[in-house]
């Protein structure tokens, strides 16, 4: 495969892509259960135990939708696309997700930027219809 351009790639909150994009992030985050028995420093029992599926996202800013969607506390599905949109394209989809975070401010660039963090409560990797 390929690299691809990063410039393609957009996420989108409930069906609606992210404006203005300049970055965003998801990642699938296992928590390590292990056990040890005396006598040994290596784990004699390793596994992955809760899950979770992080995302963030930054943008310029333009209004107060995703402080809202944080403080309203509702549910939304949210989904990366790294190569764009397109039929076949890979999708990667967070579902029963929460937007935890928000938070602006100015750059020395000029513009006013926004950060949103949430996580989701299932992950799901296809390929759009």
């Amino acid at each position: 495969m390929s690299q691809v351009l990063g410039r393609d790639a957009l996420i989108l909150i409930d069906d609606v892509a992210v404006g203005t994009l300049h970055n965003w992030r998801m990642s699938i985050e296992g928590e390590a259960v292990r056990d040890y028995t005396m006598g040994s420093q290596d784990p004699s029992f390793l596994d992955i135990g809760n899950r979770r599926f992080p995302f963030r996202a930054e943008s310029a800013w333009v209004d107060n939708t995703y402080a809202d969607k944080v403080l309203a506390g509702a549910a939304c599905t949210v989904k990366g696309r790294p190569t764009g949109t397109g039929s076949g394209k890979k999708e990667y989809i967070l579902t029963n997700a929460k937007l935890l975070t928000w938070e602006i401010g100015p750059q020395q660039t000029g513009i006013i930027v926004q950060n949103v963090t949430g996580e989701g409560r299932a992950f799901q990797s296809t390929a759009q219809a």
